[in-house]
């Protein structure tokens, strides 16, 4: 979804002119993304979550890319916003009193390699992503994120990989091979 809505504020705000490749391919990363929910699991919080997210993200980018904060290394951005967000989940745990360090060992090596993979890697690389390549580019290719999370949804949860899945990766995959090809 933030795809779009970084697409459409570009377009809306910043009177960019969106070459038609980059339509396509925002419609069908958006179309691929979609054909990962299921009808029998949604709910109006989940919903209401997954936009705040797609607004948020879309957000970051557009600011990141706007503000001055392009001229930021991306290492030292990333301590920042890790800096605000462990506040802020510090705070957040303790009003739901789910604030917690009895954690097994197992659980500690899972919390470092989340960060390392997810903070370090993930984080940093769509910054340099925006920079490098502008946000707009760096939204669509993002999309295939939830690609991974399928595949080890697959091999590590058991999850079903069905009809549907196929084709949202499809077209997501489609969608990069079309930008990367096309939009130059």
């Amino acid at each position: 979804m933030y795809p779009v809505l970084v697409v459409l504020v570009y377009a809306t705000f910043f009177e960019r002119k969106i070459s038609l490749i980059k339509v396509i391919c925002t419609v069908l990363s958006a179309a691929g993304v979609m054909f990962f929910y299921s009808n029998n699991r949604a709910n109006i919080v989940g919903i209401l979550l997954a936009f705040t997210s797609a607004v948020s993200y879309a957000f970051y980018a557009t600011y990141l890319d706007r503000s001055g904060l392009k001229s930021l290394s991306p290492f030292k951005l990333t301590f920042y916003l890790s800096i605000v967000s462990s506040v802020e989940l510090f705070l957040f745990s303790l009003a739901t009193k789910t604030f917690t360090l009895n954690i097994d060992p197992v659980g500690w090596l899972l919390t470092v390699l989340f960060v390392i993979f997810i903070a370090i890697g993930a984080t940093i690389s769509f910054q340099a992503g925006i920079i490098m390549i502008g946000p707009q580019r760096a939204a669509i290719l993002g999309t295939i994120e939830p690609i991974t999370s399928i595949i080890v949804g697959i091999i590590a949860f058991d999850e079903v990989f069905n009809i549907k899945v196929g084709m949202g990766i499809f077209f997501i995959i489609l969608s990069v091979v079309l930008l990367i090809t096309f939009d130059k």
